[in-house]
């Protein structure tokens, strides 16, 4: 299956880079239409066309950096195990190419869920309800990264200083209570939404700058910023409100993303332990660790429907399945859903799934859960509803956590899962040289996750371990 992995790539190189207005730059276009091999002369999307994320985040005429980091991930991997060189320059153009003019005054780079680069105007822009041009002399106060952690190791290999500074300013304005590690998702130091997953995502970012400067600080910081949210938790059952700044629908409940908080602790705490760990660090990484442990496992205790094999999409508190009419399409709904597309509904799954394996020797709720998780895949890989939309990025998830399950337990059925559920995603979105983003799609849409496919691909059939990194 690698071969379609390399067509798509080879097809993103030689078709996909903007070329587009005056200026020609080596990023990647973030909507491709796979028979023009450029894009879409008439970008109108149908009627009834359910977007992915909400407002532009798709990046319409433009470059989505953020959404392009599991793909250029992959590049550098396939680089790896084909021994050719070309994909991991191409990568490197993009990011060296990024980082020098798509970085604001601050030093927070201009990408995640509110700005993009407009290939057609060769200008970095931004949107709330509107899309208007942004000034890199300005500092870009609505900075987000959620869900993924940029693929700093590469990023900080092409151009150090920029992400030192990247990582020191989001740290800087995203806090609006730096003695108590309050945080917001956007940089803007006021107090609005401290989601779980942008929380993780800092807290992560810090841990991989620390591994580069020895700054003890950033390491202080992230602790905060992980203390912060475990405070805002049941003591009784230990689940986690998902956003404690806000009287919303997500202050008052916790979802399956507690799993992504958790999984991203436990890899923040692997980019801490690859240099020599001090005492104090150490003591850092065991309390996250617990923290993450009681946190996923509280969902795992209290989440789980044994009547349907299923586990809910809100918890109270208290432990209580929470089974309101959904306010909004931007939550999970009754049950946790592993082929929820939209962004954002704090529906993780498989993040929930990739936790339980970090401590999957600690506790039997660890194991049951895992094996719970392996089984409610299996059974929605193989159902196949009429209406049903299948998005890259689901495929990609499910196919790594069956994968690494199976690896880590030895149920090889669940590679054998893996490998079909491999097999149909190729089917359904070859659209040859390229690889579009859902079932039906037309087009190649970066938001759509064709790079966490392509990583869970290299991962299945390759065993190299760094394919999991983004996951």
């Amino acid at each position: 299956m690698i071969k379609h992995i390399i067509a798509h790539a080879d097809a993103l190189i030689e078709f996909g880079t903007d070329h587009y207005g005056p200026v020609k730059t080596p990023m990647f276009m973030a909507t491709i239409d796979p028979v023009t091999r450029s894009y879409p002369e008439d970008d109108t999307r149908p009627a009834g066309f359910k977007h992915r994320a909400y407002r532009y985040i798709y990046a319409p005429k433009g470059c989505a950096v953020y959404w392009d980091q599991p793909t250029l991930k992959a590049l550098y991997l396939l680089s790896k195990v084909t021994s050719q060189p070309d994909y991991a320059r191409a990568a490197d153009d993009y990011m060296a190419y990024f980082m020098q003019h798509c970085t604001s005054s601050s030093g927070v780079f201009i990408w995640g869920n509110h700005y993009f680069y407009d290939a057609y105007q060769d200008c970095n822009v931004g949107f709330g309800e509107q899309i208007k041009p942004v000034d890199p002399a300005r500092h870009a106060g609505l900075h987000e990264m959620r869900p993924y952690t940029p693929a700093w190791d590469e990023m900080y290999r092409v151009n150090p200083q920029a992400v030192t500074k990247a990582i020191s300013a989001a740290a800087e304005w995203h806090l609006f209570d730096v003695q108590n590690g309050g945080f917001n998702r956007h940089a803007d130091k006021n107090r609005s939404c401290a989601f779980l997953e942008a929380g993780a995502v800092l807290i992560e970012s810090l841990a991989f700058l620390y591994s580069k400067t020895g700054d003890i600080g950033l390491i202080e910081l992230a602790d905060k910023m992980a203390r912060y949210s475990y405070q805002h938790r049941n003591e009784d059952t230990c689940l986690i409100i998902n956003n404690p700044t806000v009287t919303r629908w997500d202050g008052s409940v916790t979802t399956t993303e507690v799993g992504l908080w958790a999984h991203y602790l436990e890899k923040a705490c692997r980019w801490i332990e690859r240099e020599p760990v001090r005492p104090e660090i150490k003591t850092i990484c065991r309390s996250w660790r617990e923290m993450a442990a009681k946190a996923a496992g509280a969902y795992f205790k209290y989440g789980y429907d044994e009547r349907i094999n299923r586990f809910f999409g809100r918890l109270k508190p208290d432990g209580t399945p929470d089974l309101s009419k959904r306010s909004t399409l931007y939550q999970p709904g009754t049950y946790s859903n592993p082929w929820e597309y939209l962004f954002p509904t704090h529906d993780y799954p498989l993040l929930l799934g990739m936790a339980a394996l970090d401590h999957l020797a600690k506790d039997t709720v660890f194991e049951e859960g895992a094996a719970r998780l392996a089984q409610i895949v299996k059974e929605e890989a193989c159902h196949h509803p009429d209406d049903q939309v299948r998005y890259a990025e689901n495929y990609g998830r499910m196919i790594a956590y069956l994968a690494l399950y199976a690896e880590m337990t030895g149920e090889s059925h669940y590679r054998q899962t893996a490998l079909c559920l491999a097999e149909e995603a190729i089917a359904q979105l070859e659209r040859p040289p390229f690889l579009v983003g859902h079932t039906g799609a037309k087009w190649y849409d970066a938001i759509d996750g064709v790079g966490y496919l392509m990583l869970a691909i290299l991962y299945l059939e390759t065993g190299e371990i760094a394919a999991l990194q983004m996951f």
